[in-house]
Formats: structure tokens, sequence, C-alpha cells
């Protein structure tokens, strides 16, 4: 929870919190300025903010329990799109390590023209079959 003396608290005026899924919600009321709501992480970061010159304090806690579910989405969705690439990366430098492994086999086999040919089409066409199965 944020404590008395730190922001927004600080400025002075009316202030309620409350917690929602590790993230905590301020509602803050300043004269002259209007109503204000932060959602600030563990962190004490803030990830999101509104202000309106009149508004519902009820209202404001729900739109900064929305942004947190929106911002938990978009870390989800964050992260799984990296592991997707990552993964992407790991298969490409694989078959990139299995066809460098493979011509040295070939050379050091002096293997050469056409039987090289035959066997690394054969090579790749296996190497694409056994990496299709890993996704």
């Amino acid at each position: 929870m944020i404590e008395k003396n730190e922001f927004p608290f600080s400025l002075g005026g009316y202030g309620w919190q409350e917690e929602y899924k590790g993230f905590d919600i301020v509602v803050h009321v300043q004269k002259h300025k209007g109503i204000s709501a932060y959602a600030f992480s563990s962190e004490k970061r803030i990830v999101w903010q509104e202000s309106k010159t009149f508004g519902d304090k009820e209202e404001l806690f729900q739109w900064g329990r929305s942004a947190i579910d929106r911002h938990l989405q978009f870390q989800k969705e964050e992260t799984e799109r990296k592991a997707v690439v990552k993964a992407e990366y790991y298969i490409k430098k694989g078959k990139e390590a299995a066809l460098k492994a493979f011509s040295s086999a070939m050379y050091f086999s002096n293997i050469e023209g056409k039987e090289y040919e035959e066997a690394l089409g054969f090579f790749q066409y296996e190497l694409d079959k056994q990496f299709g199965k890993l996704k």
C-alpha cells in the first residue's frame, strides 16, 4: 500500500486506495484540481493514471481495475510472443548447426558431386520433418 507521506497523498487533499491483483489503485481528490486515479505496481511505478475535473470515486476505481487487467493481459501476450520468437530462433540455429555438421561429415567422407546433392536433399527433408515435430 502507498504510505500517507508518499505521492500522491503528499499533494494534499483526500485519498483512497485499494489493492487489486498485486497493484495499488489510488484515487485522490484535490480542491480546484479535480479527481485523479493512479495504478502503482509492486515496485511503486505508475502503470496507469487518469484525471477528471468531476468524477465518481468508484468509477475511477473501476477504471483502474480495468487498466490493470489490460496491463496484465499485455504482459502475458508479450511473454508468449517472446517465447515463440525464441523458439523459432533456436530452431533456425539448430538447423544451421545440423547442416554444417552434415557438410563436414560429407567433406571428410570424400562424398562429392551427385551423391552429395542427393544426400543433402534427403538430409534436409528428414531434418525439416524432425523439426516440424518440435512445433
